[in-house]
């Protein structure tokens, strides 16, 4: 658990998580920003506590970077698969389609003379 003197000091220190998070390529706009400062705050104070007086900003600087690039890459691989399930979703809805057709054709193909005429003068 994280005492609230080393939670304080992250805080206080929250230019150090905010420039680890710009150095990863995340503007202030980005619509998780916030919860990455939380993110890097917390881990900040952690570190805090672990390191019993050592001056440990470089190390919590960097961790904070490493963080955040696998926060970036765990969104680009789930808006990835998303997109691949979106797109496989298009492909069976094609398929469904040419299946349609398919029957289609063979129920055309039993339709006699006058209903294949009324047919395709009702397609038109």
């Amino acid at each position: 658990m994280i005492k609230e003197e080393s939670f304080i000091k992250a805080w206080e220190n929250k230019r150090l998580v905010c420039g680890a998070i710009k150095a990863a390529g995340v503007r202030k706009d980005y619509q998780e920003y916030a919860d990455l400062v939380q993110d890097g705050v917390l881990i900040y104070a952690g570190m805090l506590e672990k390191s019993q007086g050592q001056n440990i900003d470089r190390l919590a600087f960097k961790k904070i970077l490493w963080h955040t690039l696998d926060e970036l890459r765990k969104v680009q691989r789930r808006e990835e698969r998303s997109e691949e399930i979106n797109n496989e979703l298009e492909l069976n809805k094609e398929k469904i389609e040419w299946d349609n057709l398919i029957i289609l054709k063979d129920k055309v193909e039993e339709l006699n003379g006058i209903e294949k005429l009324v047919f395709f003068e009702h397609l038109l």
